[in-house]
């Protein structure tokens, strides 16, 4: 399965370099995360099957590169059915130019306070009781990767917007 397309940084407009920018981070943070799970359960392992791990690890990677490829579509999907109209929900002028993607819900300190917000907000279905919840940081990574969430960081803040189009069959109780 193809990539993201490949683009040269400074040929795209500020705004578009840092939506892309930002979801390249997420899918980077969520894999380095899994990789890290894996790893340290491959160490711990007294009996471990370095083949089976190593399987596990690429297939972590390309799930990454499928969830690369599918928060680039979504953003430029959304980009393209943008609302004409003005007006809709309060956003601070600086972050205009993310509209595109949703409704906008606040600014966090940080990922773990949208995870938070999502939870107690009732965002996501509830955890079956036979799997762990996930971090409140695990959980915004999988909104943002869901296309459930999008976030982008400014001014020390990540800002949140609920986006339109929800992608189906959600990962967030991972």
């Amino acid at each position: 399965m193809p990539g993201p397309a490949r683009r040269s940084p400074s040929g795209r407009p500020g705004h578009i370099a840092r939506e892309i920018d930002r979801d390249e981070r997420v899918v980077l943070l969520a894999l380095g995360r899994r990789l890290a799970v894996q790893l340290h359960a491959a160490f711990a392992d007294s009996e471990r099957d370095l083949p089976a791990a190593l399987d596990a690890m690429g297939a972590s990677i390309a799930e990454a590169r499928v969830r690369a490829r599918t928060l680039n579509d979504a953003r430029i999907l959304r980009r393209g059915e943008r609302p004409q109209a003005t007006g809709g929900p309060w956003l601070p002028p600086e972050l205009q130019v993310h509209a595109c993607h949703g409704d906008y819900l606040g600014a966090f300190t940080d990922l773990a306070a949208v995870g938070r917000m999502a939870f107690h907000t009732c965002l996501i279905a509830p955890v079956p009781e036979d799997r762990p919840a996930p971090s409140p940081r695990d959980l915004a990574l999988a909104l943002h990767l869901d296309g459930a969430l999008w976030t982008i960081e400014h001014g020390g803040r990540v800002h949140v917007f609920r986006c339109r189009r929800a992608h189906t069959g959600s990962q967030s109780g991972r």
